[in-house]
């Protein structure tokens, strides 16, 4: 604004100009202040502009001289500069301190905004984990410093993240950072956790790693651990437990196990903090013969020509009964039976049967329980002679 020459009065003033590189421009006179302004100035150079300005007054149609020039910069629009400097600080698992030095302010108001993102996570194609936060520049100070602090981002993840100043001209971006958020342990599960190349002895397991993104760090080994309480081994109880140290390692087999019996697995996947949730697996080994004899085997004699054996199943038969085979002296009997009793008839009276049974599963037939009965004398009586 411009103060009027004090020797005009107001109704001698009619309008006032200034010349800025030989063009005329208009002022009018706000007659409640006593001051003069310029209207709509409009600017069609970009960038900074040198103006040397002088007044002269209009009375009556008649022009004055001008007055002393004064020379003034104008900011006209322009791109903002890029900012310099930018520094991070991680602060936790979840945030992380960011700031940047602006030079200087080329036309405001500029906006400074921090773009960040990590493609880490992959479910259902490509994941973004993104966002921005900004800052509104007014001040026109050179090398101010500015920041800010973003929250929510996930531990353990590494992330990219620029700084892009904007204002009614454009914007420029600075050049890539990176950050890593602090670890925390894994709330993820070990993924596709699953067996096979199963036998009645061992099996295979092969997994994948969590997502990238619920890792929270590198994972660095993994726990497997396998457990059952069977009821055909309820005198045993077994846990296998194994430190997978390899975090590259994604298959791993288990030997010594028994044959049809049902494992229940835990797999968890563990970085430098700790261990995270595990993933669960149920799986039962195949077959195969039985490895201990039927239990219990008892004869006995219910006549002269008959023996009852009587038993119990295997405490080991490793799969399903199909069926038991049952000897006597030297094959000159045999039987077959899924039952646990059978019945021998036709036999010689008062003599030793030595008998042996033996349970079958569907892979092949176990050891043998042995045991011997007698049949029970003759009752029947045979004429003989008395001599005198």
């Amino acid at each position: 604004m411009y103060e009027p020459l004090n020797q005009f009065t107001d109704n001698e003033l009619q309008n006032w100009f200034y010349q800025t590189n030989s063009t005329n421009i208009t002022l009018s006179l706000d007659e409640q202040t006593n001051q003069i302004f310029q209207k709509e100035i409009s600017y069609t150079r970009p960038g900074i502009s040198l103006y040397e300005c002088g007044v002269m007054l209009l009375i009556e149609g008649k022009e004055s001289n001008y007055s002393n020039s004064i020379n003034i910069t104008v900011k006209g629009p322009g791109l903002p500069n890029k900012p310099i400097n930018m520094t991070s600080v991680v602060l936790n698992t979840t945030s992380v301190w960011i700031e940047w030095v602006v030079t200087s302010v080329t036309y405001s108001p500029e906006i400074y905004t921090v773009h960040y993102e990590s493609l880490s996570c992959y479910h259902n194609g490509s994941v973004s984990i993104n966002g921005n936060t900004s800052v509104e520049v007014f001040t026109q100070e050179s090398n101010t410093p500015y920041s800010l602090t973003i929250d929510g981002l996930m531990p353990g993840i590494k992330y990219t993240y620029y700084i892009a100043s904007k204002n009614t001209e454009g914007h420029v971006n600075t050049t890539n950072g990176t950050f890593t958020l602090l670890e925390t342990i894994p709330n993820g599960v070990p993924l596709k956790f699953e067996a096979y190349n199963i036998t009645a002895y061992e099996m295979t397991f092969t997994w994948l790693p969590p997502l990238e993104c619920f890792r929270n760090g590198d994972i660095i080994k993994y726990s497997l651990s396998c457990s059952f309480n069977n009821a055909t081994h309820s005198d045993i109880q077994q846990s296998l437990q194994h430190q997978i140290i390899s975090k590259r390692e994604n298959r791993f087999t288990l030997h010594n196990l028994y044959p049809f019996t049902n494992y229940t697995c835990h797999l968890a996947a563990a970085n430098g903090i700790g261990e995270g949730p595990a993933a669960s697996l149920n799986v039962t080994t195949l077959e195969a013969s039985p490895e201990s004899e039927p239990e219990n085997l008892t004869i006995i004699s219910t006549s002269s020509s008959s023996l009852v054996l009587t038993w119990s199943k295997p405490i080991q038969p490793n799969g399903i009964i199909v069926k038991y085979t049952i000897n006597c002296s030297s094959d000159i009997f045999e039987n077959e039976t899924i039952d646990n009793t059978v019945v021998l008839n036709g036999l010689v009276p008062y003599t030793n049967y030595t008998c042996s049974v033996s349970a079958h599963t569907r892979i092949g037939v176990g050891p043998a329980a042995i045991a011997t009965g007698q049949t029970d004398e003759s009752s029947k009586l045979y004429p003989h002679t008395i001599n005198q």
